[in-house]
């Protein structure tokens, strides 16, 4: 596949079309190979302009894409004055000694000492953007005034200059999707929700990368087989052949999908895989498929050869369990975003503030934070936080979340695998809480990342990693008579059919896999999937499945949701 049509593809996530112009192909190619992008990261930097910019086309120019390519330029200059002047900051490396007294730990703040970086000036317009400013930590036991790129006092980050994107945005309050009855209420309950782990064996999970990877990981895909297996064999009773034997006769296979190089799926390098063998998986007689690298499928066709299995058809698997739904539970409102919560240039938390601010006005019963909240994308956390380590910067959103918002409010906060200052690997574990005092603590409701939860009587999954983009830019889809046309809602179906949060092996490139599966125990009634693709709300094998978009898209103001759970289910997607 061509750069780009991989580049019409991505765009095709984001509803947008490109004009015919062998010109605009040029063009696009030219930017994204310039600057080593993926067709997926061109796709995020230009969406990320057009939001910034307030393009609302569908439809992308030659005009615009030499606008945005620019943008570019101007960005990298920009960039490049901004690293010359960190550069000539004088670092001071201190080293003394520490006294450990019981329960208190030096800052790294005060161990490396950094200047404050000059301000810029460019067309005689003053940045501020490397502004560090005082950040005042809400009064606990044991807390510091410390300094920090984020602002903690009445809100989140009043002395950092707002992102003037931000702050002219267009639409607040506009509702972008919806689903069900969007007036529907919940009355405001007297007592917290009860809220529980649906997988209880997630409390003593082990997380992190086994010693010996390949093993585990083999004995993973192995237990995958077996378990597809029977439950084919629930659905369908039948024997099932191995995959290398010689058949001219129709039979059925059990394996994985997976692909004979490095690079993506094509309908000639398609491979299955079992135990013991590996053979090539030929698709061409197939009616229609849609399958991914980790796929775990039963198909039925022929191998005349015993190396290459001709496939007919892919079967079916059954559905997921589900919890029957009970009547006449009080209903629940949750209002759930998906970080990053300041723009990708600054440090501003301003995003974050309003939600709150929006949050105590109406409080809901449950308030979901997902991840990230100290974003590995960020410009500012990239070039690293001169005057706190991470950890201390997200202690003091924990305790800002804790100390303002109403104490009606549940808050479960989710990590993501973009977060700098927590264990990177797929699955994560919960963040640590018990830093917060101890009344507080049981409002603040920590899970691993996946997450499926029981909120009361109703069900609830979460995952904060984007495993919506991961599989779209994997999955190949073809046949005589394609799936469905809806390509997210068959995306979603692929979690659901098997079972997982992340089905995809070898996973993206940036996401780092543990060697524990993600599973999905039963059926969620509602199911969270956060993504930089457009946000949305689908029912899919009897499940609300809902993408909030991010509190903050690039430089400008995003989305968050807000869900009634009762009999019937509701959700509205609001711009911030």
């Amino acid at each position: 596949m061509s750069l780009f049509t991989e580049i019409q593809d991505a765009f095709s996530f984001y509803d947008q079309k490109l004009q015919d112009s062998s010109e605009i192909q040029d063009k696009l190619v030219e930017i994204a190979v310039a600057n080593k992008w993926t067709a997926e990261e061109f796709v995020d930097e230009f969406m990320a302009y057009l939001q910034t910019n307030k393009v609302s086309s569908k439809s992308i120019d030659l005009d615009t894409s030499k606008k945005f390519s620019k943008h570019l330029d101007l960005m990298k200059q920009k960039a490049q004055r901004t690293r010359k002047g960190l550069q000539s900051t004088e670092q001071k490396f201190l080293y003394r000694e520490q006294e450990w007294n019981a329960g208190e730990v030096e800052p790294m703040a005060d161990i490396y000492s950094f200047e404050t970086p000059k301000r810029l000036k460019q067309n005689g317009i003053e940045d501020t953007s490397m502004k560090l400013v005082k950040l005042e930590v809400i009064n606990s036991p044991g807390s510091r005034t410390l300094n920090s790129p984020v602002a903690m006092s009445s809100s989140l980050s009043p002395a950092v200059t707002p992102s003037s994107y931000y702050t002219s945005r267009g639409g607040r309050g506009q509702i972008i999707a919806s689903y069900g009855n969007t007036d529907a209420k919940a009355n405001r309950r007297g007592s917290p929700v009860d809220i529980s782990s649906v997988d209880e064996e997630s409390k003593s999970r082990r997380f992190g990368i086994s010693g010996d990877y390949a093993a585990v990981m083999k004995a993973d895909m192995d237990a995958g087989i077996d378990r597809i297996t029977s439950l084919f064999t629930e659905l369908n009773p039948r024997d099932f052949s191995e995959l290398n034997s010689t058949s001219y006769e129709e039979s059925a296979v059990v394996g994985r999908i997976c692909c004979d190089s490095a690079g993506k799926l094509n309908p000639q390098s398609v491979q299955l895989e079992d135990r013991q063998s590996v053979v090539a998986l030929d698709l061409s007689q197939c009616r229609g498929y849609s399958v991914f690298p980790g796929q775990l499928v039963a198909v039925t066709g022929i191998n005349p050869t015993g190396k290459r299995f001709v496939a007919k058809e892919f079967l079916g698997l059954p559905s997921l369990p589900a919890e029957p739904a009970s009547t006449g539970a009080d209903a629940i409102r949750v209002v759930s975003a998906a970080g990053p919560y300041t723009p990708n240039d600054s440090l501003d938390y301003q995003p974050l503030s309003d939600l709150i601010s929006l949050i105590n006005t109406d409080p809901p019963g449950i308030l979901i934070l997902m991840g990230p909240f100290l974003d590995e994308k960020n410009l500012h956390i990239a070039a690293g936080c001169k005057d706190n380590t991470f950890s201390e910067i997200f202690q003091n959103i924990l305790n800002k979340l804790s100390g303002t918002i109403d104490q009606s409010t549940t808050i479960i906060i989710i990590p993501s695998p973009r977060d700098v200052h927590h264990w990177p690997v797929f699955p994560q574990p919960p963040f640590d809480t018990s830093t917060l005092p101890s009344s507080t603590q049981p409002r603040v409701l920590p899970f691993p990342n996946p997450a499926t939860l029981r909120l009361a009587s109703h069900t609830l999954g979460i995952s904060s990693h984007d495993v919506l983009f991961s599989l779209g830019r994997e999955e190949l889809v073809g046949g005589s008579d394609p799936l469905t046309s809806d390509r997210i809602s068959r995306l979603i179906s692929h979690l659901f059919d098997q079972r997982s949060y992340s089905p995809l092996y070898p996973p993206s490139e940036d996401l780092s896999m543990g060697s524990n599966p993600a599973p999905i125990p039963l059926l969620p009634r509602v199911t969270l999937l956060p993504s930089d693709l457009k946000p949305f709300v689908k029912t899919v094998q009897g499940s609300i499945c809902v993408n909030p978009g991010r509190l903050t898209k690039g430089l400008t103001g995003g989305s968050y949701a807000d869900i009634i759970i009762a009999d019937e289910i509701s959700v509205k997607i609001i711009k911030i």
